[in-house]
């Protein structure tokens, strides 16, 4: 005869697998330094670039960007008065059936 435990699941404390086992935190001095080397590699040089030149890429970009939304929104607008004419038309023939009963 086997014996039944009477505790519920609920009432254990969880399992964890090896895997899932919480690990202490790594230190973070060493972190630190790898991210100040890699800044340092990264800004490297910056002085000397030419930021004119990337404002003014920055400025063609923007241009750019804003005919194409201006042309949507001259699209839509397009698309709207034309919605805008088709539920009119539908608005006015259900109101002309009406009148006709």
């Amino acid at each position: 005869m086997s014996t039944v435990d009477t505790q519920d699941d609920a009432s254990r404390p969880p399992v964890l697998k090896e895997s899932q086992q919480t690990r202490s935190p790594e230190p973070i001095e060493p972190l630190l330094n790898t991210e100040d080397a890699l800044v340092n590699r990264l800004t490297r040089g910056l002085e000397q670039y030419d930021w004119s030149q990337l404002q003014e890429k920055y400025t063609d970009a923007m241009d750019e960007h804003s005919r194409a939304e201006e042309d949507i929104r001259a699209e839509t607008a397009k698309l709207m008065e034309a919605f805008t004419a088709w539920s009119q038309t539908a608005v006015l023939q259900d109101e002309q059936r009406a009148l006709k009963r």
